[in-house]
C-alpha cells in the first residue's frame, strides 16, 4: 500500500527491474527472471517445474535471506532453496519492512497490529517508510491519511530508532513489534527520554513490544559485526602462489609495478553459450576473463628465446541454467613437422579448478579417453598431447589458474564447438554434481579419476610457483615446446 502511494507521487513501478537501481552492474542488464518489490525487497520465483534450488544474483551491498535471515555479501550468485511453498526472497540491508496479519479484504479484521521487520545494514542504519488512510474513500486527498518515516541511525555506543509522521489521519495502530535483525544482543534499551523498555533476544533478533510509534534507544556493547569487506579491500593476494606481484579485486586481476598492465580477453555468456547443456539459460554476462602473456619485464627476453607465454585466466563462479561455469573448451594444435599437438600445464592459484581432459577417437564424433582431474591452489595439471579440454569451477569463488604453454600456440575449437561443448557437462543436481554425458557425441567412454601430481622432470612441484622456472631453469619447460622429444604415457 505504501508502494502504491509513492507511485501516485513519483510514478515509480511498483515492481521494477535490477537495472533500474543498479544499472552500472551489467550482470542485471539482461535478468529478466528476478525482480524488486520497491528498492529493498528481491524476488526470485522459480520459473521451471521440478525445481527446489535456484541461483540467484544479488546486486552490491548486504542482503538478507527473508526466511532464514542469513546475510550474503552482494555482487554475487547464491543458490537458494526454492520449496514449493517458499519463493526466494532477499531484502537490502538498511530496509525497514512494515508487516501486519494477512487479510482477505478491507475491513475483514481490525488492522490494530503492526510489526516493523528492521534489516540493520553494516553501518547500523535502516531508513523505511508507511502510509495508510481508511482504504474505502476519498479522505485521503483532504490530508486523512497517516504517513510515518523511520530512521535507525548509528551513534557512538547505540542506535536511535527515530520516528516522523504527517497527516491528518488517525493511527490504526494499538499493539507494536519492533524486529531488529543484524544488531548484536543490546545492554539496555530505553525510549529517548530514558525510560528503559522490556525488549528480548533470539537468533540474532531484538523485538521489542511498544504501544505507539516512538524513539527509542538501543544500546550497543559494540558495533554491528561486518560480514562485507569495503568494495575497494575485497581482494586476494596471489603473489605467494603466484609469484609475480598479482592481485584479485572483484573477480579481475591487478597488477603490480613489475608487471606490464594486461587487459583481459573477456568471454561472454552469448559467446559461450553453445557449450551449455541449456543453452537458453540465463547466468553471469561474463563467464571468464583471460589475461594473455603476463611477465615481468626482466623476464621477457627469456620468453621469447624459449617460446613461451604464461598467461593467467579468472572463471566465475556460479551456475548457467543447473551447469557449473566453465571455459568452452579447446584442442591443441599440432606443432609443424611433427605428429604431436601442443601440451600445456596449468596451476591453480586460487579455487578449486576441475578439468575434464578428453582424447577424439578415430572417428568424427567419437572420445576415446575421458579424465577428470580436480586440482586446488598450488597443484599442476600437464595436459599432454593428443589431449584437449575443459576447465570448470566446481567452487563457490572465483578460479584463478596459471598457465604455461608455447608461444605460437592458439586453440582449435572444432569438434568441441560443433557438437556444444566437451563430452561431459557438470550438473548440480538436488545440490550434489552430476556429471552427464553430452548426448551429441557418437562414442564416450567411462570416466577416468586422476589426482594432482608433481612432476619432477618438468620441475613442477606443489607449492612452488612455476612461474620462477623461467628465472633458474627455463630448459624444463622445453617440453611444452618439443613433445616430440619427449616419451608421454598415461
Amino acid at each position: 500500500y505504501t508502494l502504491f502511494h509513492e507511485t501516485s507521487l513519483t510514478g515509480l513501478p511498483i515492481w521494477r527491474p535490477l537495472v533500474m537501481h543498479y544499472p552500472a552492474d551489467k550482470n542485471t542488464w539482461r535478468l529478466d527472471d528476478q525482480c524488486l518489490l520497491g528498492q529493498g525487497l528481491l524476488l526470485a520465483p522459480v520459473t521451471a517445474p521440478g525445481k527446489d534450488k535456484r541461483l540467484v544474483y544479488l546486486p552490491e551491498g548486504v542482503w538478507y535471506d527473508w526466511w532464514t535471515k542469513e546475510r550474503y555479501c552482494g555482487r554475487q550468485h547464491v543458490i537458494a532453496d526454492a520449496p514449493l511453498h517458499k519463493m526466494p526472497l532477499f531484502v537490502k540491508a538498511g530496509t525497514i519492512m512494515p508487516m501486519s496479519p494477512v487479510v482477505n479484504y478491507q475491513g475483514e479484521r481490525p488492522e490494530d497490529t503492526l510489526t516493523l521487520d528492521i534489516f540493520v545494514d553494516e553501518k547500523g542504519t535502516s531508513v523505511g517508510q508507511l502510509y495508510c488512510d481508511d482504504g474505502i474513500s476519498f479522505d485521503y486527498a483532504r490530508g486523512k491519511y497517516k504517513l510515518w518515516h523511520f530512521v535507525l541511525d548509528r551513534e557512538i555506543g547505540q542506535v536511535r530508532f527515530s520516528v516522523t509522521e504527517s497527516g491528518l489521519g488517525q493511527s490504526p495502530y494499538l499493539n507494536i513489534a519492533l524486529n531488529f535483525i543484524g544488531l548484536l544482543k543490546p545492554a539496555l534499551v530505553t525510549t529517548l527520554a530514558g525510560e528503559t523498555l522490556p525488549w528480548e533476544y533470539s537468533d540474532g533478533i531484538l523485538t521489542i513490544a511498544i504501544l505507539k510509534l516512538t524513539d527509542i534507544v538501543v544500546v550497543l556493547p559494540s558495533p554491528p559485526p561486518k560480514i562485507c569487506k569495503e568494495e575497494g579491500n575485497v581482494m586476494v593476494d596471489l603473489k605467494g602462489k603466484a609469484f609475480l606481484d598479482v592481485k584479485l579485486v572483484l573477480g579481475q586481476l591487478q597488477f603490480g609495478d613489475t608487471l606490464t598492465q594486461v587487459a583481459p580477453a573477456r568471454r561472454s555468456l552469448d559467446e559461450a553459450r553453445y557449450a551449455f547443456l541449456d543453452q537458453g539459460a540465463g547466468g553471469l554476462a561474463d563467464l571468464y576473463y583471460m589475461y594473455r602473456d603476463v611477465a615481468r619485464e626482466e623476464d621477457r627476453g627469456v620468453l621469447l628465446d624459449y617460446g613461451l607465454r604464461f598467461d593467467i585466466t579468472v572463471i566465475m563462479p556460479g551456475l548457467i541454467g543447473t551447469e557449473y561455469i566453465k571455459t568452452v573448451g579447446h584442442y591443441h594444435p599440432v606443432k609443424v613437422g611433427t605428429d604431436y599437438t601442443y601440451p600445456e600445464v596449468y596451476e591453480v592459484l586460487a579455487g578449486e579448478a576441475t578439468y575434464l581432459l578428453q582424447r577424439p577417437g578415430e572417428n568424427p564424433g567419437t572420445v576415446a579417453d575421458a579424465i577428470i582431474v580436480v586440482a586446488r591452489p598450488g597443484q599442476k595439471v600437464v595436459i599432454p598431447p593428443g589431449y584437449g579440454h575443459i576447465t570448470i569451477n566446481g567452487g563457490r569463488e572465483p578460479l584463478v589458474m596459471a598457465n604455461w604453454v608455447a608461444a605460437e600456440f592458439s586453440s582449435v575449437y572444432g569438434e568441441i564447438k560443433e557438437l556444444r561443448g566437451g563430452a561431459y557437462y557438470l550438473v548440480e543436481e538436488g545440490g550434489t554434481p552430476r556429471w552427464i554425458v553430452n548426448p551429441r557425441y557418437a562414442e564416450v567412454p567411462e570416466l577416468k579419476f586422476a589426482s594432482p601430481q608433481e612432476y619432477p622432470q618438468f620441475g613442477l612441484y606443489n607449492e612452488v610457483p612455476m612461474y620462477t622456472l623461467i628465472n633458474g631453469t627455463p630448459e624444463r619447460l622445453r617440453f611444452l615446446t618439443h613433445p616430440e622429444e619427449f616419451l608421454w604415457s598415461n
